[in-house]
C-alpha cells in the first residue's frame, strides 16, 4: 500500500551539499604532452570497450568516463 494511505508522511527528500573543489596542476611541457597522450589513449580504449559491451548500463558508464576524459583534454588544450 502507498505510505499516504497508512497515514505516513512521504519519504523525506534529502538535501545534497555540493562541494566544489578546484585543483591546480603545474606541468612542464613533457608532462603535459604525456598526460594528453595518456588521456587520448584512454579515450580510444573507452570507445573500443563501449562498442564491444552488450550491457547498456556498462556502456553508459563508459560513455560518462569518456566525457570526463574529453573535458580534461579540452582543459589541457586551452
Amino acid at each position: 500500500m502507498p505510505s499516504e494511505t497508512l497515514g505516513r508522511k512521504p519519504a523525506r527528500v534529502e538535501r545534497v551539499l555540493l562541494l566544489v573543489i578546484y585543483m591546480t596542476l603545474q606541468l612542464d611541457t613533457t608532462q603535459e604532452q604525456f598526460l594528453q597522450e595518456l588521456l587520448q589513449t584512454t579515450r580510444t580504449q573507452l570507445r573500443i570497450e563501449s562498442a564491444r559491451t552488450d550491457s547498456h548500463d556498462f556502456r553508459e558508464k563508459l560513455h560518462a568516463r569518456e566525457r570526463i576524459v574529453e573535458q580534461v583534454l579540452a582543459k589541457l588544450s586551452s
